[in-house]
């Protein structure tokens, strides 16, 4: 859901920054010997990185965050509420806070697939089932507004990261689950990206991509899902002439690849069921090109 909190048009040259505050996370089901590594910090830090490398917003630093946490008597991880979110925003300054729960992980070994050429894969190559370890996680995140307390966006992703090879060892082990949670906080970040509305820039139709006027100083962040479209006609009011509705072709769907200050690159395309397993995978489509126009409209999609 592309939030139409704070919209962002790339008209603009520079739009006002947003003041977001993360805390760490709750914790629940994780594995034994990962219960003293603070997961739920884990799982907070990520996303505030990458809060941080995007210019759109304003990220209250971590140290402040539990001073402000300490002054109101709670732990930094104790935050579970609307109201209690609203009350460390509003001390914080910010406009607003993140906070959520590490529901479960969990840790086992498994068969995974591989590309070899040696194993099993002969002259040709091709996949192979291995032994493996996989990690799932179970995360929620909720964003309050801090003026009036309102939970504004909320997510649950489970996230499953498939390695080939087992993994043993707690360092081996807490580093599998950094990553994992860690690609839960890069779909909450696509997730908290603004409504962002800009125009096509250029067209490339070798690689298949196009350049829009909307950037990192906008909020665009890389993997983010837009529609490019075209305006066509008006519907009016016959009584009044008001403009009631305006009727709109999409011409393709495009996925960010590359960020720039102003600027940024999308991939046209469509995420399409994979051959060989459940799992959708990216499909260029190099024929949109062809309908697609400088000049055509861009809007960001909503995040899964």
């Amino acid at each position: 859901m592309a939030l139409a909190a704070f919209p962002a048009r790339a008209q603009e040259e520079s739009p006002e920054r947003v003041a977001v505050a993360v805390m760490d996370f709750t914790t629940g089901a994780v594995p034994w010997d990962l219960r003293d590594d603070n997961i739920g910090r884990i799982c907070a830090n990520a996303l505030t990185v990458l809060l941080q490398r995007n210019p759109y917003f304003e990220v209250a630093e971590r140290a402040r965050i539990e001073t402000v946490a300490n002054e109101i008597r709670m732990g930094a991880s104790g935050l579970v509420d609307p109201d209690k979110a609203a009350e460390i925003g509003k001390l914080l300054a910010v406009k607003y806070l993140v906070y959520g729960d590490v529901q479960s992980i969990e840790i086992g070994e498994g068969i995974a697939s591989a590309i070899s050429g040696a194993i099993g894969g002969g002259i040709l190559g091709g996949k192979v089932r291995v032994k493996g370890t996989h990690c799932r996680a179970h995360v929620n995140y909720k964003m309050v507004e801090v003026e009036t307390g309102k939970i504004v966006l909320s997510r649950t992703f489970k996230e499953i990261m498939d390695v080939t090879h087992v993994v043993d060892g707690p360092e081996a082990r807490l580093k599998l689950v950094n990553e994992t949670l860690s690609k839960t906080a890069e779909r909450m970040a696509r997730a908290m990206m603004p409504k962002i509305e800009a125009i096509v820039a250029a067209v490339n139709a070798e690689d298949g991509t196009v350049v829009i006027t909307a950037g990192a100083t906008h909020g665009v962040v890389e993997g983010a899902m837009f529609r490019v479209y075209r305006k066509n006609n008006e519907v009016k009011n016959p009584v009044t002439g008001e403009v009631i509705d305006v009727q709109i072709t999409e011409l393709a769907k495009a996925r960010c690849t590359d960020v720039r200050e102003k600027a940024s690159t999308l991939q046209v395309g469509d995420y399409v069921k994979a051959k060989r397993s459940n799992k959708q995978e990216w499909k260029v489509l190099k024929e949109k090109l062809a309908e697609i126009k400088v000049g055509d409209l861009v809007g960001a999609l909503e995040a899964e």
